[in-house]
């Protein structure tokens, strides 16, 4: 059965959802579905009720205590429910507690006082026509509005009353940055004014980002749940469901073992939980099992129908038939959607990830009623997310994320490693996910609340709401958080947290984390500041030992590390309970008889567990022996920005001829070359793909050839012809342009070998923001300038690494012998710059160079550089060309030029030239091709042109701009990094 629901190209995104819903409806049609019920693709669906509807409402300044005397009583409906009660109570107690009065909660009709309750409670308030009553996924919405005689704090459901109190608590100032009381934020206004009038409608349906950790302290997590409004009144389930369906009917499944997948010849063999969807019996049988469900529970909103964990698919002849994994575990949600929504209980939704072998986008049509979650890690084949997001996008009306903020088999709770955390990323990737239509999120997160808590915070605030500031929110966040220590603070948790993503070694990390902790104590003397300060440094203690045991391997660092953040373990600032889980086995520390959980006890399992207090003389101790142990890194050297508008480094330098080096045992995952071609020139490549065994599930290789001339932003040619079987394909794309070309490959991480002709040009970039991955055994070539005086910049492997200078001597005492990694400074010695050097590495590397153009190549006439190199050299040849010619100074051709700096933060200039008067358009595009700025849109003369492009506004990412006159249209890329 095909649901016909595919999303429409770029554009008006209100225009996308109103085409949708009309497709829809036809659809709902099609299968006997009543027209009149909702879906989640509406545009009011989606996007809540109008603000106009409220336009009546003007709101007042409310006293409502003056010098802790209450104005007001805090009023609930006669039959309000228990939760609304319990909201209601909530808020009387903070409101004493922030202006030193006594509130009182009463009944009445919410005429008078600070009502709070759904609008059911308050009928005589004729507020019901704000809200979609009958929309499951607009039960959140709620209105705050003060006016003449009181303050109204209405919901779409008791839920969103409660929403509406914490909506008022912090517009008063009341925060709760981390779950724990040391982390929350009471204001002290005895006498308290409120002008608010706010309709609240979240922007993600759920917002499950941070989730609940397993094990930990889920009274804790809830309540901060609830005060940063991230719970949700729908419920959508999404998880490994056939495990569940199995054990419901196992007399069923034991009678008919074919139900099951056939793996090495046996019907529930390998894992033995994965379904034969060619099997109709089976297909009936789960179709009744979940009509069961919503019989026994009508209210319920949705039910999973994703697969147990892991493979061991089917692969009989039959079960290829109904097509690729993703194809079959959509086919059996389908029939189990159809069959929920013909039950009379109402609009019923069915949840599946796209994950693991079901992740790459079905053949088929989604049905409308199936929500589909994308995970961001265990994905098969050549895929990004955005990709994953374009490619369900056309099948599915409905797309969720399945995130992982921290996970701690990657983390162990260290700084810098969970994206949940880094603050910069979130700002982009939330806005980015919901303009592409997501809009449930589930992120698994761990407690590491020292070095991801802003992060968590940052994410409940743009989940509700994807264009808040959140510069703003993170200054909030500083200042009462910290007061006068905010700045060092600041500092600290863009370390922590990547906001200024430069490369640090684990010496570099400790010293500066330990250093800004230092200088934050010293600017304040606020008890509760210090208390939160004393939490950070005994975190960063356990980063300090638990580094070291990941470098020795060795049983007394761990205990060490244990030991402290098990000390610590009601703060919710380390993962003591998973650092339990993982080391108990390996190092048999004595099982509690159950899951540890935070806040507990360990019994009788010295010396993994102390009691023992933390002094604040230990405290400090941790901070001066870290200050004096560690030291920064000191690069010795400024960072040089180079451009991507590369030329072939033969056209302008004389560069004798040196031996072919290598690229090394290839490349794996998204990697991008430069090349230069003539128009229509093939660029032939021999390709070998799939050269590691075990990854060989990915897909087949995809090359995509770009031009900056392209006007489009697409690619101008594209290959998808070679399967990852280590046999060697040869391919060739061509172009309609002549210039620089990108070349960008996607193999999946199973690694891939390419080859071309010696001598085509053909570089790559290694940069401080764009490192490549090298593999082993590469020999590489690259440029350094006249006048260069350091060779800087950072890798992970310095041992196993040789620099060679232009005379082929291997360079001596760069490396860094101690870590094997961090930044590296090499001075250039007379008559050196502006030749050739080398690099060789007989082991896998990252590279970032800083200092000079971050190209590498395999001989000289394969590189390309910077054009900015040459401008020098360029306006000398144009002055030699120059005629008597009344035009002398005018280009003789259209060209728009790379901006430059590129990266820039945040103005860069953009120039071009017109060899005769013209009107010229020049726009600014998002990588997703939506217009955000038009820089010129008027008629100019001849000449060269310049135009600055200031990007204060907008976030860290790629962008594209595009010239377009009268007779030519070109486009190019560039970057903002903050």
């Amino acid at each position: 059965m095909l649901y016909s629901n595919s999303l429409p190209p770029n554009g008006d995104s209100v225009g996308h959802e109103l085409d949708l819903i009309a497709r829809l409806r036809r659809n709902l049609f099609r299968f006997g579905v009543i027209l009149c019920v909702l879906t989640l693709a509406s545009p009011t669906y989606l996007y809540g009720f109008p603000d106009e509807e409220m336009s009546v409402w003007q709101p007042v300044s409310t006293t409502i205590a003056i010098d802790g005397q209450p104005l007001f009583d805090v009023v609930v409906g006669h039959e309000a429910s228990r939760r609304t009660i319990r909201a209601a109570e909530t808020l009387v107690s903070y409101l004493n507690r922030i202006t030193g009065g006594e509130f009182q909660l009463t009944t009445g009709s919410g005429a008078t006082g600070i009502a709070v309750g759904s609008y059911k409670d308050f009928p005589d308030l004729g507020l019901e026509g704000n809200f979609q009553t009958m929309n499951p996924t607009r039960a959140d919405d709620h209105l705050v509005i003060s006016h003449g005689s009181g303050i109204y704090l209405i919901g779409a459901s008791d839920l969103a009353a409660q929403h509406a109190v914490w909506t008022l608590l912090h517009k008063i100032g009341y925060r709760q940055f981390f779950p724990t009381e040391a982390w929350e934020v009471i204001p002290d206004k005895p006498t308290l004014r409120v002008k608010i009038r706010t309709i609240e409608k979240p922007d993600f349906i759920t917002r499950g980002g941070p989730r609940a950790t397993s094990w930990s302290d889920d009274d804790l997590w809830d309540a901060w749940i609830d005060r940063n409004r991230m719970s949700s009144t729908y419920t959508l389930h999404t998880s490994h469901a056939y495990g569940g369906i199995i054990r419901r009917n196992q007399a069923e499944f034991d009678a008919n073992p074919e139900y099951l997948a056939k793996v090495n010849g046996v019907f529930g063999g390998g894992r033995g939980d994965k379904f034969r969807i060619s099997n109709e019996n089976l297909r009936q049988l789960v179709v009744q099992d979940a009509i069961e469900r919503f019989h026994s529970s009508p209210d319920r909103m949705s039910i999973s129908m994703d697969p147990s964990d892991g493979g061991d698919w089917c692969e009989t002849t039959e079960e290829q038939e109904f097509g690729s994994v993703s194809d079959r575990v959509v086919i059996l949600a389908n029939e189990v959607a159809e069959a929920v929504n013909q039950l009379g209980y109402g609009e019923k939704h069915v949840g599946i990830y796209a994950y693991n072998q079901h992740s790459p986008p079905p053949d088929i049509d989604v049905h409308p009623n199936v929500v589909v979650s994308i995970a961001t890690e265990f994905i098969r084949g050549p895929f990004s997310v955005s990709e994953l997001i374009d490619g369900w996008s056309e099948r599915a009306s409905i797309l969720g994320l399945r995130e992982y903020y921290d996970t701690f088999v990657w983390s162990q709770g260290m700084p810098r490693r969970g994206r949940g955390g880094n603050v910069n990323w979130l700002k982009e990737s939330l806005p980015y996910f919901h303009e592409r239509g997501v809009r449930f999120m589930h992120a698994n997160s761990t407690d590491s609340w020292a070095v991801n808590g802003l992060g968590y915070y940052v994410s409940s605030r743009l989940l509700w709401d994807v264009n808040s500031n959140v510069e703003e929110i993170v200054d909030d966040f500083l200042e009462k958080a910290f007061g006068d220590a905010q700045e060092p603070m600041r500092r600290f948790y863009e370390i922590v947290g990547r906001g200024r993503d430069i490369p640090r070694t684990d010496s570099d990390l400790l010293a500066n984390m330990y250093g800004y902790l230092h200088r934050a104590y010293e600017l304040t003397d606020d008890p509760i500041v210090i208390e939160r300060l004393n939490y950070l440094v005994l975190y960063t203690r356990y980063v300090e030992l638990y580094l070291s045991y990941l470098q020795t391997d060795s049983r007394r660092d761990l205990e060490d590390a244990f030991r402290i953040a098990y000390r610590m373990k009601s703060v919710m600032l380390s993962p003591v309970q998973q650092l339990y889980r993982h080391h108990r086995s390996q190092y048999g520390i004595p099982s509690q008889g159950g899951s540890y959980r935070v806040g507990e006890r360990l019994s009788n399992n010295p010396p993994w567990e102390s009691n023992e207090p933390i002094t604040q003389e230990e405290i400090n101790n941790y901070v001066i022996n870290g200050i004096n142990s560690y030291e920064t890194d000191d690069m010795d050297f400024e960072i040089v920005e180079y451009s991507e508008n590369l030329v072939p480094a033969l056209k302008y330098l004389d560069l004798p001829p040196v031996r072919t080096g290598s690229m090394g045992r290839g490349s794996r995952g998204r990697n991008v070359f430069w090349t230069w071609l003539e128009e229509n020139e093939p660029l032939t490549l021999q390709v070998t793909a799939g050269t590691i065994s075990h990854y060989q599930d990915r897909g087949n290789v995809r090359f995509n050839l770009y031009s900056p001339k392209e006007a489009l932003v697409e690619p101008v040619d594209t290959d998808e012809s070679v399967p990852p079987d280590e046999q060697t394909y040869e391919i060739s794309l061509v172009s309609p342009y002549s210039g620089l070309h990108t070349l960008e490959m996607d193999d999946g991480n199973d690694r891939t070998w390419i080859e071309w002709e010696e001598g085509h040009p053909m570089t790559l970039r290694s940069s401080l923001n764009d490192a490549f991955r090298f593999q082993r055994n590469f020999e590489l070539y690259f440029y350094v300038p006249k006048g260069t005086e350091v060779v800087g910049g950072y890798m992970d492997r310095h041992d196993h690494t040789t620099f060679y200078d232009a005379d082929g001597n291997e360079i001596e005492g760069w490396k860094n012998t101690e870590e094997h990694e961090g930044y590296f400074n090499i001075p250039v010695p007379e008559g050196q710059d502006g030749r050739l050097w080398k690099i060789t590495c007989n082991r896998g590397a990252v590279l970032r160079m800083m200092t000079v153009p971050p190209y590498f190549a395999r001989n000289e006439r394969e590189l390309l550089l910077p054009i900015e190199l040459f401008e020098e050299k360029k306006s000398d040849e144009a002055s030699e060309e120059k005629t008597e010619d009344e035009n002398q100074d005018l280009p003789d051709s259209y060209e728009i030029h790379q901006n430059f700096p590129n990266p820039f933060n945040p103005t860069t200039n953009i120039s071009y030239a017109l060899p005769e008067p013209s009107h010229v358009r020049l726009d600014v595009f998002n990588v997703i091709g939506q217009r955000i700025a038009t820089l010129l849109n008027e008629n100019r003369e001849a000449g060269v042109h310049q135009v600055t492009f200031d990007a204060s506004g907008l976030a860290s990412g790629i962008y594209l701009y595009r010239i377009q006159t009268d007779t030519f249209v070109e486009t190019r890329r560039m970057m903002l990094v903050k």
